[in-house]
Parts: C-alpha cells; sequence; structure tokens
C-alpha cells in the first residue's frame, strides 16, 4: 500500500482539476440544452395564441379561432387551443380529457393583462403534462398547449449522453493520471518495485563515511 499512496497522491493532484472542470462543462452543457429543449416546447402555442388573441381583439368570434376537431390529452401531441371569458370559464377550445373538458386551475390566468404572456408546464394529472401558453384578450384569456412527451423522451436521451460524456472523459482521465503517477510518483517515494527510491548519488564518484564528511565540514567552519 506504501507504494501506491505517492502514485495515487500524484493522480490526484493531475485528476481533480480535470474533474472538477468536465462536471462543470457537463453541467453548463446540460442546463443550455435542457431550458432551448423546453423552450423550443412552447414554439406553436406562440404563434397559434398570438394569432387567435389578434383575431379576438378585431372582433373575431371565439368559435372561429378555435381549430375544428377535438384533441385528447391523454393521446394526442396535437397542439389545443381554448378561449377563456374573464373569470376563466371555458367559451370555446379544440381539448378534451378523457371524453371531457379539463378543469384548468385559475390560478394560470392571474396577472395577466394587456399583451403579456405566460409560458408554463401544467399537469393536469399524474405523468400527463402539457407545454401552455396563455395570453389575455380584451374579453378574456387564450390558451394553447401541447403534450410534452416528445421533450421529455428527449431529455432523457440528453441525460444519457450528457452522463456517458462525462463518465467516459472522467475515466480516461483517471487512466490518464493514474498512469502518470506511476512514472513519475511523488518526490521520495518507493519505487514501484517496492523498494525505496536510492539516496542522492556520491559527489565525483565517492561517498565521504559520515564521520568524515561531518569532521570536513567543521574544519571549513573553522576557517
Amino acid at each position: 500500500m506504501a507504494v501506491w499512496k505517492p502514485i495515487l497522491g500524484r493522480a490526484a493532484i493531475l485528476w481533480l482539476p480535470v474533474a472538477a472542470a468536465v462536471t462543470g462543462i457537463s453541467v453548463m452543457v446540460y442546463g443550455v440544452a435542457l431550458t432551448q429543449l423546453r423552450s423550443s416546447a412552447d414554439d406553436p402555442q406562440i404563434q397559434m395564441v398570438e394569432e387567435a388573441v389578434a383575431s379576438l381583439d378585431a372582433g373575431a368570434t371565439p368559435t372561429s379561432v378555435v381549430p375544428a376537431g377535438s384533441v385528447d390529452m391523454a393521446t394526442s401531441l396535437r397542439p389545443y387551443l381554448v378561449v377563456f371569458d374573464r373569470s376563466g370559464r371555458a367559451i370555446s377550445g379544440s381539448v378534451s380529457l378523457h371524453g371531457g373538458a379539463p378543469d384548468f386551475p385559475a390560478s394560470v390566468f392571474q396577472g395577466l393583462s394587456g399583451s403579456a404572456q405566460d409560458r408554463i408546464t401544467w399537469q393536469p394529472q399524474p405523468g400527463m403534462r402539457s407545454a401552455v401558453v396563455v395570453e389575455a384578450w380584451r374579453r378574456g384569456y387564450v390558451l394553447a398547449g401541447r403534450s410534452l412527451r416528445l421533450t421529455e423522451e428527449r431529455q432523457l436521451n440528453m441525460e444519457l449522453i450528457v452522463a456517458v460524456g462525462w463518465l467516459g472523459t472522467v475515466g480516461i482521465a483517471a487512466l490518464t493520471a493514474t498512469l502518470v503517477g506511476i512514472f513519475h510518483p511523488l518526490p521520495g517515494s518507493p519505487a514501484p518495485g517496492g523498494s525505496p527510491a536510492p539516496p542522492p548519488g556520491p559527489v565525483n564518484g565517492r561517498r565521504r563515511p559520515a564521520r568524515a564528511a561531518v569532521a570536513a565540514d567543521l574544519r571549513d567552519g573553522a576557517e
């Protein structure tokens, strides 16, 4: 064990900064990619809400701005649109949940006024999440949503890629640092074969006895 301590000590000195840097970069890449992935899930809903609000404010009826057909949140990946009055009651919509209208929480509409937009994740039941965009119109609110199932699958794939990349990079760095530690251990350490490192070589090919060396040093000091 004494042989490996300086080797692992050298390896740790080399590996720890690399592992810290790789971990920080991996976390940063994951955070940026996750933010971008979640933001992209709102793209069609933003367009749907803005166009519906513009049409409603121009005098269109709620029924005319809602797409034809019904989207079942439990099974469909298609985006849906719902128009509400100022009290939060649904006037017209293209979404259903298990054959009935989903119950949107009143908190979705709190704080919305003018052209303000709110982009949230709504979970009507466990295991079912939607990317929802809400905007106010002059007589109420417009909500557009879409299932996050594909986004969540892509998130899992991204997490796997980042984890494998981090583990592979850290593992290669650890192996490299260990090899460097074997060939360049900490100073004063035993050789890998178990023998202590040889003392400094003799001066001019000869080694003076210890007493002679002390006596010579005393003479030199006296002179």
